[in-house]
C-alpha cells in the first residue's frame, strides 16, 4: 500500500467512518460465518470503520481488528470501543492463528506485484479448515482517486496470479454492484484452507 493512500485515510478517518459505517455487508458476512464454529476467532485485516468487526462480535465471534492507518485505527477505536492495532497487511506473519479472516476492500490498495506474497501470508495465518473472505473492484489497471490508489482485477487473473501458489481453495465467488457508485462491480471470493497441515510462515521480513 502506497504511503499516500495511508496518508489519505489518516487525514480523512472521521469522514470515512461517517460515510461507511452504516453500510451493510450482511450477506457477505453470513457467507463467511456459516463455515465458522461458535466463538471462532476472526481477523479483520483492514477494518476501516469497524462496522464489520461489530457485526462479527454481535454474532458471538472473537474479533481482532487491524488497520494500516493510525488515524483510522484511532477513530474506529474511539467510535466503536473495539481496540484496533495499527498493522500493515503486507507484514502479516501469524501462523495458524485464526478460524476466519475478513479482507474486505483492502487488497485493492495493494500493488499487484505484492498481492501474491500477501495472500500467502494470509493463508498461513488461517488455522486448518479456516475460511477467508476477499473483495476487490472488478476492472483492469490502476487509478489514483482523490488521493488513494486503487488496483483492479478480474477473477481469473486474481486466482491465477495471487492464489494459485497458496494453500487456499476457492469455495465460491460472486459479484455485487456498489450501492453508492453506479457501474462499480465488486468481486467477492470465499476461500478455505486444508483441514490439516498448516504451512509455517518463515519469512518475517518486511519489506
Amino acid at each position: 500500500m502506497k504511503n499516500d493512500t495511508i496518508d489519505w485515510y489518516d487525514r480523512n478517518a472521521t469522514s470515512y467512518f461517517d460515510d461507511t459505517f452504516s453500510l451493510s455487508l450482511a450477506n457477505q458476512i453470513s457467507r463467511l460465518t456459516i463455515h465458522l464454529r461458535p466463538g471462532a476467532r476472526v481477523l479483520d485485516v483492514g477494518c476501516g470503520s469497524g462496522r464489520d468487526c461489530l457485526a462479527f462480535r454481535s454474532l458471538g465471534f472473537v474479533v481482532e481488528a487491524r488497520d494500516a492507518s493510525e488515524g483510522m485505527a484511532r477513530a474506529t477505536t474511539i467510535q466503536t470501543g473495539i481496540p484496533v492495532t495499527v498493522a500493515d497487511i503486507r507484514a502479516t506473519c501469524d501462523v495458524a492463528a485464526f478460524d476466519g479472516i475478513w479482507a474486505s476492500a483492502i487488497l485493492l490498495h495493494i500493488e499487484p506485484n505484492e498481492v501474491p506474497s500477501v495472500m500467502t501470508r494470509i493463508s498461513n495465518a488461517l488455522r486448518p479448515g479456516g475460511v477467508l473472505y476477499v473483495s476487490l473492484k472488478e476492472g483492469t489497471g490502476s487509478k489514483l482517486v482523490d488521493g488513494r490508489w486503487f488496483y483492479y482485477w478480474c477473477l481469473e487473473d486474481f486466482l491465477r496470479e495471487a492464489v494459485s501458489g497458496t494453500r487456499l481453495s476457492l469455495i465460491e465467488s460472486w459479484k455485487t454492484e456498489d450501492t453508492r457508485r453506479a457501474g462499480v462491480i465488486w468481486i467477492n471470493m470465499l476461500f478455505s484452507t486444508p483441514k490439516e497441515g498448516p504451512r509455517v510462515c518463515t519469512d518475517t521480513s518486511y519489506p
